[in-house]
């Protein structure tokens, strides 16, 4: 149960929303695992714990991909039916634990530093946590950790966080400059932006922040001459139905163009989420080609940037002969359900 073995066993129960074959599960013994976690759960703070137990409950809701992924194979199926069962008995415990360690942590936090503090943001991004007063407030006095406190903060629905990301932004970055440098399309060796500075994670945090502040701040990032940069902003358009429609979508068609690979993908999966025809139709050209391995990153893009139109065009692929792919199909699904579910947090 120490730090090493708890760190292990997220990884090991992760590893099975991510490609790794089903039969594993009964190889591990992954209820018992979670059983023994369980057991041996600390009354104060305790994010390994955190980790480990919200992704058991990820992996239950996987249940009947597993089942399927098994079907020509009922022993295989009851096993890991007896297995999921165990975590399922404890499923509204674990829920109830889950509450009271939100609770316990936030308060914490500014007496934490190093690793404690790392694993402690972890567990409140795993459990989208609205931590906006207490990282607020910690973050102009906190050098490490900056960008995995950014990170927890796209959960928050203080309405007063998207502004203050954008404020901070422009303090430390030049955007305008930047913007007005040629496009490259290769990303930079090394950081163009203050080493220390978290740009890229305030980007990307913004996409839970709809605002009429942050659309005009996310156009101007989109405009900067590292790809990387202007990824990170593409990336972070079209999660809610644009304020400033026609400059959106103007900013995103133009990017579908984009000289670097990675930021013309990104600018079509944002013109997915807001249903254009071209770009739906691209990715489902793409979702059923012959080649696999095609085929699972278009599964894994779908899923990473909640492409939900797209669910019953990954339904058709739950049916694959090809196992692989048939199991990403499904992983990917189960991605869209979690990110849909109206409580935004696994505390609630």
């Amino acid at each position: 149960m120490g730090r090493s073995a708890l760190h292990v066993a997220f990884r090991a129960i992760d590893g099975f929303r991510s490609g790794i074959q089903p039969h594993l599960v009964l190889e591990s013994q992954v209820g018992e695992l979670v059983e023994m976690v369980w057991d041996h759960r600390p009354t104060g703070p305790a994010p390994l714990h955190v980790r480990v137990l919200v992704e058991s409950l990820r992996l239950l809701r996987r249940e009947a991909s597993f089942r399927f992924a098994l079907r020509d194979e009922p022993a295989e199926q009851e096993a890991i039916n007896w297995q999921l069962a165990r975590i399922a008995a404890l499923e509204p415990e674990i829920r109830d634990f889950l509450k009271n360690q939100s609770e316990i942590l936030l308060p914490v936090l500014p007496s934490m530093a190093g690793q404690e503090l790392t694993d402690s943001l972890q567990a409140l991004n795993d459990m989208r946590v609205d931590a906006a007063r207490e990282l607020m407030a910690l973050l102009p006095n906190v050098l490490e950790q900056r960008g995995l406190m950014i990170e927890v903060l796209r959960w928050s629905r203080d309405s007063r966080v998207g502004p203050w990301l954008c404020d901070c932004a422009r303090a430390n970055v030049a955007m305008e400059k930047r913007a007005k440098r040629r496009a490259v399309a290769d990303v930079p060796r090394q950081s163009t932006v203050p080493a220390a500075f978290p740009y890229v994670e305030i980007l990307l945090s913004l996409r839970g922040h709809p605002s009429v502040e942050t659309e005009p701040f996310l156009l101007i990032a989109a405009q900067d001459w590292d790809p990387r940069i202007r990824m990170s902003a593409v990336s972070s358009l079209g999660w809610w139905e644009p304020i400033v429609g026609a400059a959106v979508r103007a900013c995103l068609v133009q990017y579908k163009r984009d000289p670097c690979p990675e930021v013309s993908q990104t600018a079509r999966a944002a013109l997915a989420r807001l249903g254009e025809r071209g770009s739906l139709h691209w990715f489902r050209q793409t979702l059923f080609s012959d080649d696999t391995r095609q085929v699972i990153e278009a599964s894994l893009l779908i899923a990473r940037e909640c492409l939900t139109l797209l669910w019953p065009d990954l339904d058709r692929l739950v049916d694959s002969d090809n196992s692989d792919i048939a199991l990403h199909a499904s992983e990917a699904i189960q991605c869209l359900a979690e990110e849909m579910e109206q409580s935004r947090s696994w505390t609630m």
